[in-house]
């Protein structure tokens, strides 16, 4: 059970919206949206003259395919691929970052320290892995971007003033753990359970007399 942190003032927030799915039809027989599947690896080496190569790219499990076919990647789609094993192709090809993209990119951080003067600092806020730059960098601070990034929950507590409530609602880390409505129904259903006229016989080995 979650509730909303209890310094956030909920009539600042936006109703978020319900995600607008492909059909399971569609998901099923749509080589574009396959190619960035990370579960359909064996439809999609059994079937390389179908895929999108474009999104191909962003498919963490697809890195095997994309070392082997360079001359097919997607450079720009390949920097918001997850796979910590891109680096090396893209420091192979620094060129060809999109620094724009690869600054949202939670593995990238080694990458992105290596060439700071390359980093896009409002995407750089969006990225969970990049609290410790962001916090040696206040004056570079996009307070938008910022507003997503979960791992920044105690920034945007300390600065309330900044932030984009809008943003903010679709923020995961404005929820907690609701631990006091939690114990108390389980209490009650334990001691109901444990302390029932069945269980007489045991309450001696369970210490009570």
């Amino acid at each position: 059970m979650y509730k909303i942190r209890d310094w956030i003032d909920r009539t600042k927030l936006k109703p978020r919206p319900l995600p607008n799915y492909e059909s399971e039809e569609d998901l099923n027989t749509d080589w574009y949206w396959i190619s960035a599947n990370p579960l359909a690896m064996g439809l999609i080496e059994a079937n390389l003259d179908k895929i999108c190569w474009s999104l191909l790219s962003t498919n963490p499990a697809a890195v095997h395919i994309l070392q082997k076919k360079p001359d097919k990647v997607n450079w720009n789609n390949l920097c918001v691929n997850t796979n910590p094993k891109i680096i090396p192709m893209l420091k192979s090809r620094i060129e060809t970052v999109n620094w724009f993209w690869l600054s949202k990119n939670p593995i990238a951080i080694p990458l992105l320290e290596e060439y700071p003067e390359h980093i896009n600092w409002p995407m750089l806020c969006t990225n969970p892995k990049a609290i410790h730059l962001i916090e040696a960098n206040p004056h570079r601070i996009d307070w938008f971007n910022l507003s997503s990034n979960p791992a920044a929950i105690h920034l945007l507590e300390a600065n309330q003033d900044k932030i984009h409530w809008a943003i903010f609602s679709y923020n995961q880390a404005i929820y907690e753990y609701d631990y006091k409505n939690m114990t108390r129904p389980f209490t009650e259903e334990l001691m109901q359970n444990r302390f029932h006229p069945n269980n007489m016989d045991k309450f001696e080995s369970w210490g009570y007399e």
